[in-house]
């Protein structure tokens, strides 16, 4: 413990040391530079003496410019430029920095400048701060400066806390407004979360994510089921879920537009895909048939015990009409019917090739 304190402590006196620099045009030793141009340093007498006040060449305007330098324009000019490091124009960002490669904004500054440590656990930053609520004039690092910043209760925001008289830690929305309408859908919502309720949120990022993928997808009606089964997967797993699935899903939908441009078959997908990878779609699949076809509950139950034991057979087409003893005789036995190992098997048919709704046909496409 002793040992971090020292280190610390020299941290801290080697900062507030006195720091002089020389002045590159007269060579004194000067506490602080007037000027800096084009990586030259002035000093407050260097500075009157070899920048004179006249005319931009660029704005026309007024400015102490180098006597020797004919083609120098004044600050405002200089920096007038996009930030050297994110490409943002002028007019679209504050100057945080200028840079021997030019000016930075206020997002990229910190990264151009030398890491210090910091005053409060010694680390190395580039983003050292103070912060007046701590109660003294340490810089900090940006752990140490959020060190009293929580997760609110509430709003599930990480913020600054106040501690209530039940225990709870809020922030100061959710403590000073506690519940308001949310904009979106007008349900109650922690004032902390600003301006969508976490169900609005979740529905909005999704169909970004949907509508990104449609673009992706080349067939028309693809596009159009991947969007109908996004809207689906909100309404069946919820928005969150949803969110968090529907670009795994995406990939299966891309898979079929590159392979058929159609909805295929389920024969075709079995044979692309395999049943393994038809588990991993349980959902995709379940909406092309529990959520769109409009199949009897034995073809839905027919589907599902194909998915987990693709050795059951195909029902007849009409199997609707028939009654069970017939469904029964009308799967042929591989072996005889008291062995064991007896199952009723029957190739794919033409009922396997018609399980998909009559819009999603490949004519359709």
């Amino acid at each position: 413990m002793g040992a971090f304190k020292t280190q610390n402590e020299s941290g801290a006196n080697l900062l507030k040391q006195h720091q002089t620099v020389d002045c590159d045009e007269c060579g004194q030793e000067v506490s602080k530079l007037w000027r800096r141009h084009k990586g030259h340093g002035y000093c407050s007498t260097c500075y009157a003496r070899v920048f004179k006040r006249r005319m931009c060449p660029r704005c026309g305007e007024l400015a102490r410019l180098p006597k020797n330098d004919l083609e120098a324009v004044c600050r405002q000019c200089d920096v007038d430029k996009p930030c050297a490091r994110c490409g943002k124009a002028s007019s679209d960002y504050n100057i945080g920095k200028v840079t021997p490669y030019g000016p930075v904004c206020i997002a990229c500054a910190p990264y151009f400048r030398e890491p210090e440590p910091c005053e409060a656990c010694g680390e190395s930053s580039q983003r050292l701060t103070r912060v007046k609520r701590m109660g003294h004039d340490h810089r900090l690092c940006p752990r140490c400066a959020t060190a009293d910043h929580g997760t609110c209760s509430a709003c599930r925001r990480h913020r600054l806390l106040v501690m209530t008289s039940s225990g709870d830690a809020l922030c100061k929305a959710c403590y000073e407004q506690g519940e308001i309408a949310c904009p979106s859908c007008g349900h109650p919502m922690p004032a902390g979360r600003g301006d969508v309720c976490e169900p609005c949120y979740w529905t909005r990022t999704c169909r970004k994510r949907i509508s990104i993928g449609q673009a992706g997808i080349t067939t028309n009606v693809l596009s159009k089921a991947f969007g109908e089964f996004g809207e689906w997967l909100i309404r069946a797993t919820g928005p969150h879920k949803a969110a968090l699935k529907i670009n795994h899903f995406f990939s299966f939908f891309l898979e079929i537009d590159q392979a058929w441009s159609r909805i295929p078959s389920y024969s075709e997908l079995l044979h692309h895909f395999g049943a393994e990878g038809l588990r991993r779609v349980r959902l995709p699949m379940r909406w092309l048939h529990d959520g769109i076809c409009q199949h009897s509950w034995h073809m839905k139950w027919f589907w599902l015990f194909k998915i987990l034991l693709p050795a059951v057979p195909d029902p007849a087409p009409d199997s609707d009409a028939l009654s069970p003893a017939d469904r029964v005789s009308g799967c042929r036995l591989t072996t005889a019917p008291g062995d064991a190992a007896s199952r009723p098997r029957r190739p794919l048919g033409a009922a396997s090739e018609c399980l998909w709704p009559r819009r999603y046909d490949a004519g359709s496409a």
